[in-house]
């Protein structure tokens, strides 16, 4: 007696308990067929059991479809619609409707190598696990399942029609996964199409946002050593050395200065590091839940900077190639103006005759000044041997050129000839133009609400003013005009020349405690104005305040009174050295602005923005593209335009 069919039946089922009473009443595979549901009852005393084999006998009998064997694994086959499923392994399989003809099935169970030679995998799906039971945890995955059911159209295409609410179901990677047929053959009614549609990898998608530019994978093969590295000592389990990652850091930092330059974002070079364990755990650490990414690079507000393989590694190749970098010394013109140059300072350059110089030392007269102006370019090659950089003079040198260059200070007039035969289109220049920018000066500052009388200490009406008043008010204004450059200067005082007059004094420094650090101050106004003027009476003695003087660069000597703007003499205070102007203030402003450029003299820092404004701007010299500081340039460009 053959029982094979009805013992794969109950299987199927899982009602293998009910078996022995099946052959105890010689149920064969020609009787199965034909129980009724009375003669079920005497053998399965459960009902939901026996509408179970009820169910398939009568699919058995009919020819269609084992709906029986689809509902054990709750998925509903219905052959009037079609519908999709996403399955674990990311891919969607669409079942549709495309005949009207019966289906295959016959009235007999067939075995799964039969099935599959038939290219059906329906027994594939009958499995004694069901899905919604908890398969094991490796194989769990959560994606959504959406229903979407389709209609043929009259050109043979699938439309769908509607859509299913999205859901979140459990699903074992095994369950339908290897589903691959996509008809029946034997002239069915009943074609099962599927479409396979692949999704992305879930493991994909950490990877999906890559803000640094590269692939982290290629850029490491492409390496031998790193190569070495990944498919040797990995996979033996080997210790990665700290050589080994110093090779890893400098791969990945050229590939990172390649695509984001040296200055990377801290964003980017976290989630070089993050990937980089995450695809590689062994160069981190596998105990930790982050795969210790920090190791590589680890940024935090409470460290003052970052630290790890890559950071190092940056910081190394940035200096390299800062040092390769030549400096771009670009020049930029202030004023496109063709008949100012300041080209002459390209000229060739004499060698000084040191017979001449000592001639000029020891003697004066009408000779001697011929002998300067044949020799001013013998000067300039001496003073340039001594600068410390192009066109900044070696203060430390300035004695030794003081001694050499005694002529230059003490007959009159030297300086500003010196200047004139080396830039003889710029003789006038401040002859030329400050007269223009003072009036302009002034009215800005009148109408930026400065009180000129308050700032200065003046009484004189403003209708009373002079033109060589107003050249003198409109230089002393510089300081409020601009705001402060915020240089931190040290608050003892380093002038010296102004303790005893009470008309320039300006607030006590603050006393410096025993065993403390000398404490820094931002320079005042009053700082800034006495580096560029000093008012004294007109009793004063030059020498007692040279005697005093300990400011490096030059500035003006203004003897008189400042109430009403009378003043008996000028002079260019220069260290040690004092340079008699006349009783003009125009004379006394052009040698000192001269004077800056004849000895390449570095500008002074507690009034470099005013100076600036009137190298630059007023006398127009080029300068570096990044030089000028905002507020300089905007001063330039609402006073210049309008002179």
């Amino acid at each position: 007696m053959e029982f094979s069919e009805v013992t794969r039946v109950l299987e199927e089922l899982e009602l293998s308990r009910y078996l022995d009473k099946f052959k105890e009443n010689q149920i064969t595979d020609r009787s199965f067929v034909l129980l009724s549901r009375d003669d079920l009852s005497e053998i399965v005393p459960v009902l939901g059991h026996r509408l179970q084999i009820l169910s398939a006998i009568e699919a058995l009998k009919s020819g269609k479809e084992n709906n029986f064997m689809i509902q054990a694994k709750e998925i509903i086959l219905d052959s009037d619609i079609s519908f999709t499923q996403a399955n674990s392994a990311g891919r969607r399989i669409k079942f549709s409707k495309s005949g009207d003809e019966n289906s295959i099935f016959s009235a007999s169970l067939l075995d799964a190598k039969e099935m599959g030679e038939r290219g059906l995998l329906c027994a594939e799906l009958l499995r004694k696990k069901r899905l919604n039971e908890t398969p094991k945890r490796q194989n769990i995955r959560k994606v959504p399942k959406s229903l979407q059911f389709y209609s043929e159209n009259d050109d043979g295409h699938f439309v769908p029609s509607t859509f299913s609410a999205p859901d979140v179901q459990n699903i074992n990677e095994n369950v339908v996964s290897n589903v691959n047929c996509d008809s029946q053959p034997g002239g069915s009614s009943q074609l099962i199409h599927i479409q396979l549609i692949q999704a992305p990898a879930v493991e994909g998608n950490l990877f999906s946002n890559v803000i640094y530019g590269f692939n982290i994978d290629k850029v490491l093969m492409a390496d031998e050593t790193v190569r070495n590295i990944i498919l040797s000592k990995i996979p033996a389990g080997e210790f990665i050395l700290r050589a080994d990652r110093q090779a890893i850091a400098g791969i990945l930092i050229n590939a990172i200065i390649r695509c984001l330059g040296t200055c990377p974002g801290k964003a980017a070079m976290e989630q070089v590091a993050k990937h980089l364990v995450l695809k590689y755990p062994s160069f981190g650490d596998v105990r930790r839940q982050e795969r210790g990414w920090e190791m590589w690079f680890f940024h935090t507000p409470f460290a003052p900077a970052a630290t790890g393989f890559l950071e190092e590694r940056l910081k190394s190749q940035r200096k390299k190639i800062n040092k390769k970098t030549p400096t771009k010394n670009l020049q930029v013109v202030l004023f496109n103006e063709n008949s100012l140059s300041w080209n002459s300072d390209d000229d060739d350059e004499p060698e000084p005759d040191e017979r001449k110089f000592e001639y000029m030392r020891q003697n004066k007269g009408v000779e001697v000044i011929n002998i300067m102006k044949n020799t001013v370019f013998q000067r300039r090659t001496l003073i340039r041997r001594h600068t410390s950089q192009p066109g900044t003079l070696d203060i430390s040198a300035l004695p030794k050129l003081c001694e050499i260059l005694r002529p230059l200070f003490d007959t009159d007039n030297m300086i500003v000839q010196d200047f004139n035969i080396r830039h003889p289109t710029l003789s006038l220049i401040m002859y030329d133009r400050w007269p223009k920018v003072a009036k302009l000066l002034l009215e800005y500052a009148e109408k930026s609400g400065i009180n000129y009388g308050k700032k200065l200490g003046i009484s004189k009406n403003r209708y009373d003013f002079t033109n060589d008043d107003t050249y003198l008010v409109a230089y002393s204004l510089l300081p409020f005009i601009l705001p402060s450059t915020g240089r931190r200067l040290k608050c003892d005082s380093q002038d010296g020349h102004d303790s005893d007059d009470e008309e320039a004094e300006g607030p006590p420094p603050p006393k410096r405690s025993r065993g403390k650090r000398q404490s820094k101050g931002k320079a005042s106004d009053l700082d800034t104005l006495q580096s560029l003027i000093i008012f004294k009476p007109k009793l004063t003695h030059v020498a007692k305040v040279i005697k005093e003087n300990t400011t490096m660069s030059p500035f003006i000597l203004a003897l008189g009174s400042p109430s009403n703007l009378e003043f008996v003499s000028f002079f260019v205070i220069f260290q040690k050295i004092a340079i008699p102007c006349g009783e003009k203030f125009l004379k006394a402003f052009d040698t000192c602005f001269k004077l800056f450029t004849v000895l390449y003299v570095p500008l002074p820092l507690k009034s470099l923005d005013l100076w600036m404004f009137i190298v630059h701007g007023v006398g127009g010299k080029p300068c570096l593209r990044d030089e000028l500081p905002p507020v300089v340039q905007s001063l330039i460009g609402q006073i210049m335009p309008r002179v």
